[in-house]
């Protein structure tokens, strides 16, 4: 039996990757992923539109960290160009959250995002117009309930 991982695309780029630079290598290869990256981004985002403001959905950061850490996180959605700094603990749940940056905290959004891709879960970036609330910043699809 031949082994087929689900994730690998049909189509690829056929180029030894020592004779190019990685930017073109990165605009190549978008070009083969962009139509399915867009079509899970817009299936995602119906999805979360259908269930928001339900047990399913959660719209702030102090509650999605927690979520995200214990691994109930399906899909976030962030608003392009957000930076919330801040603390988390995970063992206690507490998230505070700072006006700038300073030498002893983190930028939250990317402590969420990379833990929410580290349980499998998909992050996309929003521009303003795709928002499901222009007063929203932040958005997560649970899991379960």
């Amino acid at each position: 039996k031949v082994y087929s991982p689900s994730n690998l695309l049909e189509e690829y780029l056929s180029v030894n990757p020592a004779s190019k630079e990685l930017s073109w290598l990165q605009t190549q290869a978008w070009s083969y992923v962009k139509k399915i990256y867009e079509k899970k981004r817009v299936t995602s985002l119906a999805k979360f539109n259908q269930v928001m403001n339900t047990s399913k959905t959660e719209m702030e950061i102090e509650r999605i960290l927690p979520a995200a850490f214990s691994g109930k996180i399906d899909t976030l959605f962030i608003r392009k160009g957000l930076e919330i700094w801040g603390i988390y603990i995970p063992s206690k749940n507490k998230v505070r959250i700072d006006d700038h940056q300073t030498s002893s905290n983190v930028s939250l959004i990317n402590l969420l995002a990379l833990n929410v891709m580290e349980k499998g879960g998909d992050v996309f970036i929003l521009e303003d117009s795709e928002l499901p609330d222009e007063f929203l910043d932040i958005y997560a699809l649970f899991r379960y309930e």
